[in-house]
C-alpha cells in the first residue's frame, strides 16, 4: 500500500475545508451552483458528514472561485477560519505549544491533518525562522489561493498567542497584484514578491517566547492522538511532497533520472510521466525544484560560494550552476544574495533529515 495520496484520491472530508469554503462564498453572495459546476460536488453532499472529495475536486472548486471572485481577500478571509475547521485534536496540541517555535514544529509535522494541499519546510538561524510553504499535490494555478490562505491561518494562530504580526515578513512567489491593499491589510507591508519560495519569516525573539497557559501534558496527549490518526488515514503525504522528499534524499548521492524514479515507484517511465502530467508537472520541473531548495540551502544557509555549491549539487562547473540557478529562481546567485541580504540562516532545511550539510 502506497504511503501517499494522488489528486484523485478522495481524502478530504467535505464537512471541513470544502464546506467552509462554500459557506464563505455563499456569505459573499457568490453563485453556489456556478461554483459547483464541473466539480462533481453536489449540494446534497454537504450534509453527508462521512463523504469525502478529492484534491482534484477541491482544485476545480478553487478555480471556479477565481472566475467569480469579486473580493481579492477571499483566500485571506478563508485562512482565518482554517485553524478551526479541521482536526480539533491538532488544534488542541497547537494551542498548548510551549513556544512559537514549538507551534511551527507541530504544524510542520502534522500539516497533513491541517491542510493536506500543502507541506512545510522549516529553516532557522540565530535571528529568524523561515516557514517555507510548498505544494503537496500539484496545484500550480491554485497556489496563490492555497499559500495565502495557509499564511493567513498561521497569522491567526500567532495572534491567538498574542504575537504582533507586524513583526513578521513574507516571501511570495507570485508577482505583485495590481491591488495590494488586501495583502497589506492581512499581512502588513513587509512583503517580497517574485521570491524564489513562499515563506513566512518569524524573528527568533518571537519564536522563543514562552506561551502562557500552555499544558505540556495536554499537548502530548493530543499529539499522541494525532500520530494514531496519521497511521490510520490513507496517504500521509501528497504525491508531489512524496516525490520531493525522495529527490532531496537522492539528488546529492546520484544522478537521479526519470527511469530511476520510475523504478523506485514501481512503474514504467511512461506511466510515471502520465502520473506527473495528471498533477500538472513534469519530472524536470520537480528535479529543478528540489535542486533549487538545495542550492538555496547551501548558498544562503551554509554560505558556500558558487564553486562549492556546484560541486555539492553534482554540477560540472560554476558557470553551469549559475545558468541553472537563474532558471530555477529567476536570479543569478549574486543578485539573490543581495536581495536576501538580511536572511542568513545557519541550519539546513528541515525535510525529515533529507538535507544534510556537506
Amino acid at each position: 500500500m502506497r504511503d501517499y495520496f494522488v489528486a484523485d484520491d478522495k481524502i478530504l472530508p467535505i464537512s471541513q475545508v470544502p464546506a467552509a469554503l462554500l459557506e464563505l462564498a455563499k456569505n459573499s453572495r457568490m453563485d453556489i451552483d456556478e461554483l459547483l459546476r464541473g466539480t462533481g460536488i453536489f449540494l446534497s453532499d454537504l450534509t453527508r458528514r462521512d463523504h469525502n472529495i478529492s484534491c482534484a475536486q477541491l482544485k476545480h472548486l478553487i478555480g471556479n472561485l477565481g472566475k467569480q471572485e469579486r473580493q481579492p481577500e477571499l483566500a485571506l478571509r478563508f485562512g482565518r477560519q482554517l485553524p478551526y475547521i479541521n482536526n480539533s485534536i491538532l488544534l488542541q496540541a497547537i494551542s498548548n505549544a510551549a513556544s512559537i517555535r514549538d507551534l511551527l514544529e507541530i504544524l510542520r509535522t502534522y500539516c497533513r491533518l491541517y491542510y493536506p494541499m500543502c507541506y512545510l519546510h522549516l529553516v532557522s538561524d540565530s535571528k529568524n525562522h523561515y516557514l517555507i510553504v510548498n505544494d503537496a499535490i500539484g496545484c500550480p494555478q491554485q497556489q496563490p489561493f492555497l499559500f495565502q490562505s495557509f499564511i493567513s491561518s498561521l497569522i491567526t494562530l500567532l495572534k491567538a498567542s498574542d504575537i504582533d504580526s507586524n513583526q513578521l515578513a513574507f516571501l511570495l512567489e507570485h508577482s505583485q497584484p495590481l491591488d495590494t491593499a488586501p495583502l497589506h491589510t492581512y499581512l502588513g507591508s513587509r512583503i517580497v514578491y517574485n521570491a524564489p519560495v513562499t515563506a513566512v519569516i518569524i524573528p527568533d525573539t518571537i519564536s522563543q517566547k514562552t506561551l502562557t497557559n500552555a499544558s505540556e501534558f495536554i499537548k502530548r496527549q493530543a499529539l499522541t492522538q494525532c500520530q494514531q490518526l496519521l497511521r490510520k488515514i490513507p496517504g500521509r503525504q501528497g504525491f508531489i511532497e512524496n516525490l520531493q522528499r525522495l529527490l532531496l534524499r537522492r539528488a546529492l548521492r546520484e544522478d537521479i533520472t526519470l527511469q530511476r524514479c520510475s523504478d523506485l515507484y514501481g512503474v514504467s517511465p511512461a506511466t510515471f510521466k502520465r502520473r506527473l502530467k495528471a498533477h500538472h508537472t513534469s519530472f524536470q520541473q520537480e528535479l529543478d525544484y528540489a535542486r533549487k531548495l538545495l542550492a538555496l540551502s547551501s548558498l544562503v544557509i551554509w554560505q558556500m560560494n558558487n564553486e562549492e555549491t556546484a560541486h555539492y549539487l553534482r554540477i560540472n562547473d560554476s558557470a553551469n550552476f549559475r545558468r541553472s540557478f537563474k532558471r530555477w529562481t529567476g536570479f543569478l546567485p549574486s543578485a539573490l544574495k543581495q536581495q536576501l541580504l538580511s536572511l542568513k540562516p545557519s541550519s539546513p532545511l528541515n525535510t525529515d533529515d533529507a538535507i544534510t550539510p556537506p
